[in-house]
């Protein structure tokens, strides 16, 4: 089995497309379709429900998805490995990014990447979205992490989805639920972001979509102390799962998932630009934070690999 073929069908998998799959591998459709058909061969099973509107997982396909998934995570970490091993790598690698990625995502990668690459420096700018842009298009930075902004010279590759949960302190009636309608959240006393800032922004237009009237208690602009008044039970409030994972661990606040779907546009995305070729270490590191969020590698790197040949 050709680790050619595993990526070929990750790639129609995400993209539900034999043509968004080629150009991303810089492969022509046939190329895709021919792999796609000898890795169905060899596992003796279609792999995909085929129509005119769609492509999409058939039985098969989902029940692979994950083993071929980790079978590109194993070799992109054996490749990193045999790198880390074989060179004395050492450097320093720029880049911005936002506070919630540097405050909750970043410090348990960079912890394993030192471990990796003890003699690679990393210099962190933290500072709003639209900055990180700003950093990214005029090369101060090779690439950043911010909240889903966009821009024509802009590669945008999504990391994680922030899904926004209810933070509540142990005993609180919402403990017992298992979800949460966004009407008894509105009616308990809210701690909430600041008035203005984009948070508060994307909070607000969730509860004025279902035409309610939060009782927000407290506004503040900092993650950490949201979390402090809610543990001395002044309120409760709406934040990220990902920044309370400490707090979900000791038991000392709660999450509850909040009933209705909201798509509020907060993802983390990682930003580099378009056409602009990442220097090898840059390219070590952006794999290395892809493969942690079980990423493929971007069109980009492969045709600097392929340039490498």
């Amino acid at each position: 089995m050709d680790i050619k073929h595993i990526e070929a069908f990750i790639q129609v998998a995400n993209t539900g497309s034999f043509s968004k799959a080629a150009e991303y591998l810089y492969l022509t459709q046939p190329s895709i379709s021919a792999r796609i058909k000898t890795l169905e061969n060899e596992i003796g099973y279609h792999l995909f429900e085929r129509s005119n509107k769609a492509i999409v997982l058939n039985q098969a396909g989902r029940t692979f998805l994950p083993f071929a998934e980790e079978v590109i995570r194993n070799y992109q970490e054996g490749k990193l490995s045999v790198h880390s091993t074989r060179n004395s790598v050492s450097g320093e690698i720029e880049f911005a990014t936002v506070n919630i990625a540097s405050n909750y995502l970043l410090p348990q990668i960079t912890q394993k990447f030192y471990k990796q690459y003890p003699k690679i420096k990393l210099g962190i700018h933290t500072t709003s979205s639209p900055e990180v842009l700003d950093m990214v298009l005029s090369h101060e930075v090779p690439f950043g992490i911010a909240r889903s902004v966009t821009h024509p010279k802009v590669e945008n590759i999504p990391l994680i989805e922030d899904e926004l949960v209810v933070a509540v302190y142990p005993g609180h009636p919402f403990c017992s639920l298992k979800k949460v309608s966004l009407s008894k959240i509105a009616s308990e006393p809210i701690i909430s972001f600041n008035r203005g800032t984009v948070d508060w922004s994307l909070i607000q237009s969730a509860f004025q979509k279902y035409h309610l009237e939060p009782n927000i208690v407290l506004e503040i602009d900092n993650i950490e102390a949201m979390k402090q008044m809610v543990k001395q039970k002044l309120g409760i409030t709406l934040l990220s799962r990902f920044t309370l994972e400490e707090e979900i661990r000791n038991e000392s606040l709660y999450s509850i998932n909040i009933q209705e779907s909201l798509h509020v546009g907060r993802n983390l995305d990682l930003l580099f630009l378009k056409g602009k070729q990442p220097d090898g270490l840059s390219q070590m590191y952006l794999t290395y934070l892809l493969n942690h969020f079980h990423k493929s590698e971007p069109k980009e790197f492969k045709f600097i690999k392929a340039a490498k040949r």
